[in-house]
C-alpha cells in the first residue's frame, strides 16, 4: 500500500491530522507493508516549519509505514540561502519570513546589503540546527515504484525519469502541465501546483491543495491499483 502527502507548508496541524488518519487506514486494513511519499515542500508560507520538520524527523520511530521524503523548490530555497544569502529576494517572495519566523529570526527587509544577509544566514543556520539541515539535505527528488512516479512539480515529457533536471522535478509547471500523457506508461503523481480539488488527467494527478491557505491537506492512497483521496482539514487556521 503506498500513500502519496502533497504540500505541507508549514501546516504542521494538518500533518498531525494526516499522519493519524493514513496510521489508522494502515490499522484497519492489515497491510502488511506501506510506504508514505511526501511530495516535498515542507516549509514557508505557514508559520509552524520548524514543527514540521521536527515531526517529519521523528516518524521513523513512531508509525507503521516507511517514510519518503521529496525536495519541493522551497525546500530548495532555504538551503540555498544558508549557502547564498544573495538569493533571498527570491526566497522572500516564497514566503521565506515565515519560515524565519518559525525559528525565531527577524527575516531581513527587501533592502537589505550582503553584510545584514549574511548575519542573518549565519543565525538561521544555528537556529535551524544540523539536524534539520541534514533532514532538507537528504531529500531525494523523486521515487518510482511499479507505474508510479512520485514527484514534486512534475517531469519534462519526453524525457527519461534517470535523466530529468532537478529544477524540473522542483519546479516545472506548463510544459507538463499542458502535456497529455507526458510520461507513457506511468502515472506522475506531484504537487507544487495549487488546485481546488485533485483529479486524474491523463497520465497525473496533482494534490497540492494549497494547504496553507485553504486549510485542507491532501493525499492518495495507492491499492491493488486503486487511488483514494484522503483529507485532513482543520476548523479554522
Amino acid at each position: 500500500m503506498i500513500y502519496a502527502v502533497g504540500d505541507i507548508h508549514g501546516r504542521a496541524d494538518l500533518l498531525d491530522v494526516m499522519i493519524g488518519l493514513i496510521t489508522s487506514d494502515i490499522q484497519k486494513s492489515g497491510a502488511a507493508e506501506a510506504e508514505v511519499v511526501f511530495l516535498g515542500d515542507y516549509v514557508d508560507r505557514g508559520l509552524q516549519t520548524k514543527r514540521v520538520i521536527d515531526t517529519l524527523i521523528a516518524l521513523a520511530d513512531n508509525v507503521p509505514f516507511k517514510a519518503t521524503m521529496l525536495r519541493g523548490n522551497h525546500d530548495q530555497y532555504l538551503l540555498e540561502f544558508t549557502r547564498a544569502p544573495s538569493t533571498w529576494t527570491m526566497w522572500r517572495r516564497l514566503g521565506g519570513a515565515a519560515t524565519m519566523q518559525s525559528y525565531g529570526v527577524s527575516p531581513p527587509g527587501p533592502e537589505a546589503d550582503q553584510k545584514e544577509l549574511d548575519a542573518v544566514a549565519q543565525e538561521l543556520r544555528h537556529k535551524i540546527g544540523d539536524r534539520h539541515l541534514e533532514f532538507l539535505k537528504a531529500t531525494e527528488l523523486f521515487r518510482a515504484i511499479g507505474d508510479y512516479v512520485f514527484v514534486h512539480a512534475g517531469v519534462k515529457p519526453g524525457v527519461p525519469l534517470e535523466r530529468q533536471e532537478p529544477r524540473d522535478l522542483m519546479g516545472i509547471r506548463g510544459e507538463f502541465l499542458d502535456a497529455a500523457d507526458p510520461m507513457p506508461g506511468k502515472l506522475v503523481i506531484y504537487g507544487h501546483t495549487p488546485v481546488d480539488s485533485p483529479k486524474i488527467q491523463e497520465g497525473k494527478l496533482g494534490i497540492d491543495t494549497g494547504a496553507y491557505a485553504s486549510g485542507v491537506l491532501t493525499a492518495v492512497r495507492i491499492h491493488e491499483d486503486k487511488l483514494t483521496l484522503i483529507q485532513a482539514t482543520a476548523a479554522r487556521r
